[in-house]
């Protein structure tokens, strides 16, 4: 399931990319790095996401209900905290638009909504072989 969402995210990312690039490179020349950039850095805070969730997941599940519970906490204080974290050095740093790293952000939930889609896919192209 986590490949079905990694390619999800790809997918997500392709095409925000060409549509950032397209719509910013008619209206908004000066800005277009920028964007670019930052939509680039939210799909990757968003793949980190989901790889952390996978394992904190999958950690979890082999624990006692108590110490599951308390681990998936904690688990999701750290991911909300790194999150803040990289989105003010994106901010004070000036290290790509905010805005767009949080369009890029959506990748997670993007790809949760086509994972009937990439599923579909995983199964016939990549899981028989071909």
């Amino acid at each position: 399931m986590a490949a079905e969402l990694l390619l999800g995210e790809c997918i997500y990312f392709i095409v925000g990319e060409i549509i950032i690039l397209t719509v910013t490179g008619v209206f908004f020349k000066e800005s277009m790095l920028s964007w670019g950039i930052g939509f680039l850095e939210g799909v990757l805070i968003a793949v980190a996401i989901m790889i952390h969730m996978a394992v904190s997941v999958e950690d979890s599940v082999a624990m006692l209900e108590d110490e599951a519970l308390k681990h998936t906490r904690i688990n999701y204080i750290i991911r909300m905290v790194v999150v803040v974290i990289v989105f003010l050095l994106i901010i004070f740093l000036k290290l790509g638009d905010i805005v767009a790293a949080l369009f890029g952000l959506m990748a997670l939930k993007v790809s949760a909504y086509i994972q009937p889609f990439t599923h579909k896919i995983n199964e016939k192209f990549i899981s028989k072989g071909r």
